[in-house]
């Protein structure tokens, strides 16, 4: 997906990304797979279109119903933010909903952490940009699609959803250093977590509880397949002639 000269110039090498993936251990590389997998298990895909068309003579109306993939997904990552595991987590939704392009674009001044770069490489996020500002980027982009919000990340006004990740609450006694790398912002909670990991007894106040096995791995809650379908219905009378619908009145 070309874009313009200058936003192309802050485009980020492949091969950046490929070396931020070999210099991932094994082990780290397992749990952002992992997490990967873990989306999917929980998630079905969708397809990427669907309409559904109905008429009702009796009624003297019809409507049709159109679902379809969002035309892109820009995700915007601010300083600072170094989850990768989330990041994953995050991204996997939309593959499920058939979008393309997924973006990624790094607004910090300083070097991509290699972890988000690893986890990018493993969800196949290949347009990767550099660039503070990601404003003339979304305006080159066409239709409503969505953003994803990482970190302190600017969010420029745009026309369409947007969904923002934050940093876990997770008991003290949970945070191993596993669980450190997988959330390096996570904020450590004395009995009131959002998450329980390593099998742990889950609060009333967790939603989320990661069995043993599972202590590099995520799952945004709030971040489903659907945030990624964009839907339009259609209504029309429909013109009433010896008891039938005229077929032209209703949408196709």
């Amino acid at each position: 997906m070309p874009f313009s000269s200058a936003v192309e110039a802050c485009r980020l090498p492949d091969e950046l990304l490929a070396e931020a993936y070999e210099g991932t251990s094994a082990e780290r590389r397992s749990w952002i797979k992992t997490t990967l997998a873990l989306v999917e298990s929980v998630h079905q895909s969708l397809p990427a279109s669907l309409s559904l068309r109905v008429e009702n003579p009796a009624a003297g109306f019809g409507f049709a119903r159109t679902r379809t993939a969002v035309p892109w997904a820009v995700l915007l990552i601010g300083e600072g933010y170094a989850s990768g595991v989330r990041l994953a987590a995050a991204v996997m939704p939309a593959r499920l909903a058939g979008v393309e392009p997924v973006i990624a674009v790094w607004t910090g001044t300083q070097a991509v952490p290699p972890a988000l770069l690893a986890a990018l490489e493993l969800t196949g996020v290949e347009q990767v940009f550099a660039m503070p500002d990601p404003a003339p980027l979304l305006g080159e982009l066409k239709g409503r699609g969505r953003l994803l919000r990482f970190g302190k990340a600017p969010l420029p006004d745009a026309a369409c959803p947007v969904w923002a990740d934050h940093p876990p609450l997770i008991e003290r006694e949970a945070l191993t250093e596993t669980v450190l790398w997988a959330h390096p912002d996570a904020l450590p909670a004395e009995g009131s977590a959002e998450v329980a990991y390593g099998g742990r007894l889950p609060s009333e106040e967790a939603g989320l509880a990661l069995g043993p096995g599972l202590e590099g791995c995520w799952l945004h809650l709030n971040l489903p397949p659907d945030f990624f379908m964009n839907e339009r219905l259609e209504l029309a009378a429909a013109a009433q002639e010896n008891g039938m619908p005229d077929p032209d009145c209703l949408p196709r």
